[in-house]
């Protein structure tokens, strides 16, 4: 092998040999109690006590949308009848098809005649086989 691979793989090994020495978390926190809370390592009970945290707050949400559907289903009752007395024959219901509008007299609906002949040619993008 050459000088150079040499120099490198010796670069390359002690580049991934490299470690932190100590506790990076408590080093940064500063608090082991809160390191051991945000990784879940030093308690065992964590992963269970959130599993139970996690299935009481889905409870508790339907609950709530199940108590919200049944206040929503007792407010809006239809409303009540009189038995023998109907609405439809005190009300007299009449449909009608309402007659056209008449047309204006005297005034032109259509726009005046323009002649588009006279209109531009449609722009065209420079080219460079245009100016050889």
């Amino acid at each position: 092998m050459s000088e150079l691979r040499k120099q490198l793989q010796a670069a390359r090994d002690d580049y991934r040999s490299a470690r932190y020495p100590g506790d990076l978390v408590a080093d940064l926190l500063g608090k082991p109690e809160v390191a051991g809370r945000i990784g879940g390592l030093e308690d065992p009970e964590q992963p269970r006590r959130s599993r139970w945290r996690l299935m009481l707050a889905g409870i508790t949400a339907a609950a709530a949308l199940a108590a919200a559907i049944a206040v929503i289903a007792l407010l809006h009752r239809p409303a009540t009848l009189v038995p023998g007395r109907s609405e439809t024959n005190e009300m007299a219901v009449r449909f009608s098809i309402p007659a056209a509008p008449e047309m204006p007299h005297g005034i032109s609906v259509t726009p005046p005649h323009v002649d588009l002949s006279a209109a531009p040619a449609r722009p065209e993008f420079p080219s460079i086989f245009g100016t050889l």
